[in-house]
C-alpha cells in the first residue's frame, strides 16, 4: 500500500479537514477506489494510503477526471449512492406509506 502527504489538507484547519474527507468519498464512492485516511499528528498534513494510485499526482488526475466527467454531466454534486439514504418522501407520501403499513427501511 502506497501512502503520500497531502499537504494542503491539513487536520487543523476545517476547510482543508473537510476537503481531506472529500477526497475519501470520491475515492471510495464514485470511484470505487479504496483509500485510508490519516494525519500527521495534531494539525499535521493528511495522509493518504491507497494500492490503487501511486502518489499525488495520479490521485489528482483521477479526481479531475472524475470532476469533469460530473460537469459534462450537469452535476455540481457527485451522483447520490443509491444504498446510502432514500430521498426524502412528500408529505402525501409519507401518509399514503402510513396508510399502507408500510415501513421505512434502509438497506
Amino acid at each position: 500500500m502506497t501512502a503520500f502527504r497531502l499537504p494542503a489538507l491539513r487536520s487543523d484547519d476545517p476547510i482543508g479537514f473537510l476537503a481531506a474527507l472529500g477526497v475519501v468519498e470520491v475515492c471510495t464512492g464514485s470511484l470505487g477506489m479504496p483509500v485510508r485516511l490519516g494525519w500527521e499528528g495534531l494539525g499535521g498534513s493528511a495522509i493518504v494510503s491507497s494500492e490503487a494510485v501511486s502518489g499525488v499526482e495520479e490521485l489528482s488526475e483521477r479526481l479531475a477526471a472524475e470532476a469533469q466527467r460530473w460537469r459534462n454531466a450537469g452535476l455540481l454534486v457527485p451522483p447520490a449512492d443509491p444504498h446510502f439514504i432514500s430521498a426524502p418522501l412528500s408529505d402525501a407520501e409519507r401518509k399514503a406509506q402510513k396508510e399502507s403499513g408500510q415501513n421505512v427501511t434502509l438497506d
